[in-house]
């Protein structure tokens, strides 16, 4: 009797599958990494070389493949140690890297400050005079607030 030679066409000859199974977590990482660059006015290139001599090793992809889509096929998770440098790079905390604070920057242990920005970037409803803000007036006040501080610190 003949062994009857299987047909397969989800794996590739070396026996792999062709399809790619990726685990999800549905965390907000890449989203708050890529948000806290653009909140500094930074492109991705000055944050490579920014990091890179800072002795920070980092590529292009790698950097673009941490703010990318849990979809997305490039998409990778930064290690602990590289989350911290971002986090202290960027200024902000890894809570906020990972969504479990709105506040950008943490607060001093004892302390009730709070950063207008944070309040402008957070998910949380903010109104003036009972009407709701949108995002779009939530970012002209935070640029107007930004020339304002800027002008009066001159």
């Amino acid at each position: 009797m003949q062994a009857v030679k299987e047909d397969r066409n989800d794996t590739y000859e070396s026996g792999f599958p062709k399809k790619m199974h990726r685990t999800k977590f549905d965390l907000v990482l890449n989203e708050r990494l890529k948000a806290a660059r653009e909140r500094n006015n930074l492109s991705m290139p000055t944050v490579i070389k920014a990091l890179n001599a800072k002795g920070v090793s980092i590529g292009v992809s790698t950097l673009w493949g941490y703010e990318a889509d849990e979809t997305n096929v490039n998409h990778r998770y930064p290690s602990i140690g590289m989350l911290m440098e971002l986090a202290d790079f960027y200024g902000c905390s890894t809570d906020y890297l990972f969504g479990l604070s709105d506040k950008f920057r943490p607060s001093a242990v004892g302390t009730r400050q709070t950063d207008i920005r944070d309040l402008l970037d957070s998910k949380s409803v903010l109104s003036y005079k009972d009407v709701r803000l949108t995002p779009k007036q939530r970012q002209d006040i935070m640029k107007k607030l930004d020339s304002y501080i800027k002008k009066i610190a001159q």
